[in-house]
């Protein structure tokens, strides 16, 4: 499947510089950038990078950046069964659902001034990437799983994903200080606490309240795979806030992406999952799926948010994303008091961000962070591989995570 989905784009590959690329890569793991890793890039996963790169080595930043970087979804249609219509009213509906049951919840109502603001904003961002997947993914697993479309046994689960994905948004919005516009005019104290009851409390009383109305358990079933998620989330957050890019490693950088965004994409296809089946094994391999997913779309952002806007925030206020923490540990040790001064005192032009940005491409940041990206889609893959689906289940699936895998 890999294979057939990267055949398509290698046509005009020029391999001369494969083995640049190995050695790139190579030369990151000498750094201690998991070096148990490298055997697992094959030569077909090695190719579709240096495809990539290739394409990109004679842009300039801005051009690479509209190349690759800024492609929006392209949805085409999934099979008979899930059309690019069916997606786009399956989201609507669960878009009506979520805000009906924040107007009708029995909460004081400045609190749900909160919540219908954050809303408000959220379903805006239907069109972003990291939104859809949250909405999408329960009623693609169940479609795949068991080869209907009955949407009503999913939009109960896409609502509570929805609602969750609300609160971890907000709250990482207050912690990454990315709050903007009426945000900023409030108590930081009462945001934090309206993030963590949306995300830790809504998603729960919302299946409890369509139990009781509908006769059915998926409030008992679920509850503790949210439980798990918001903790994992928890932790991330913990770590994120007390790591720098002059502490923290490429491996720590990852295991955070892993706790604060792959354990969404792994929440939202167990929860699916999970209503479907019993199969412990068949729920972890649907969870791990787009778990691996997930980590490479975040990995792809952080990419982004460096060379994909002429200011950027991550650069400005020193995040130990992982293009900077790689380029950071690329120094020597004689030049990395002087390169921790230099990004500490970036002010907002975009010739310093520019100069920064092309120290980070020429150390090899980029290519590294990308071939993050591309291990863990392959992670990805190879455990869509193993589901033993049928025919048409498997198409269906296939569609749709490669079309999002296309934007990373």
């Amino acid at each position: 499947m890999v294979s057939q989905f990267q055949k398509n784009s290698l046509q005009s590959l020029d391999n001369s510089d494969l083995k640049t690329i190995y050695d790139s890569y190579e030369k990151s793991a000498k750094l201690g950038f998991y070096s148990s890793n490298i055997s697992e890039i094959d030569e077909v996963e090695l190719e579709a990078i240096n495809y990539v790169i290739s394409k990109i080595a004679h842009l300039s930043d801005q051009e690479m950046v509209s190349t690759i970087l800024s492609r929006s979804l392209k949805e085409e249609n999934i099979n008979h069964q899930i059309s690019t219509q069916f997606l786009l009213d399956y989201r609507q509906e669960v878009i009506l659902a979520t805000e009906k049951f924040i107007n009708e919840i029995d909460i004081p109502e400045d609190l749900k001034t909160y919540y219908l603001k954050f809303f408000e904003e959220t379903s805006m961002m239907a069109s972003l990437v990291s939104c859809l997947p949250v909405i999408d993914f329960p009623v693609i697993v169940h479609v795949a799983q068991t080869g209907i479309n009955h949407q009503e046994e999913a939009i109960p689960l896409s609502v509570a994903a929805l609602l969750y994905y609300m609160g971890i948004s907000l709250y990482d919005d207050l912690i990454d200080e990315d709050l903007t516009g009426w945000w900023q005019e409030q108590p930081s104290k009462l945001i934090g606490l309206a993030a963590i009851s949306i995300f830790s409390g809504l998603p729960i009383i919302y299946l409890q309240d369509y139990d009781d109305k509908k006769k059915t358990n998926y409030s008992e079933k679920l509850a503790p795979l949210l439980q798990t998620a918001s903790y994992q989330m928890s932790v991330g957050q913990f770590l994120d806030i007390g790591s720098e890019f002059t502490n923290t490693s490429a491996e720590k950088c990852e295991e955070i992406i892993q706790l604060k965004t792959g354990s969404t994409g792994n929440l939202v296809a167990k929860m699916a999952a999970k209503m479907i089946t019993d199969d412990q094994d068949l729920i972890s391999q649907y969870g791990l799926i787009f778990q691996y997913l997930y980590m490479a779309m975040q990995i792809t952002s952080d990419i982004h948010d460096i060379w994909g806007k002429p200011i950027s925030p991550d650069l400005a206020n020193a995040i130990p994303t992982l293009p900077i923490i790689h380029g950071y540990s690329s120094l020597e040790e004689a030049e990395k008091e002087q390169f921790e001064q230099k990004l500490k005192s970036l002010n907002n032009s975009q010739n310093d961000h520019d100069e920064m940005r092309n120290f980070f491409y020429d150390s090899g940041s980029f290519s590294y962070t990308l071939m993050r990206a591309e291990f863990y889609k392959k992670l990805s893959w190879q455990q869509f591989e193993k589901l033993g689906l049928s025919d048409s289940a498997r198409e269906n699936l296939f569609s749709y995570v490669y079309s999002v895998s296309t934007l990373v």
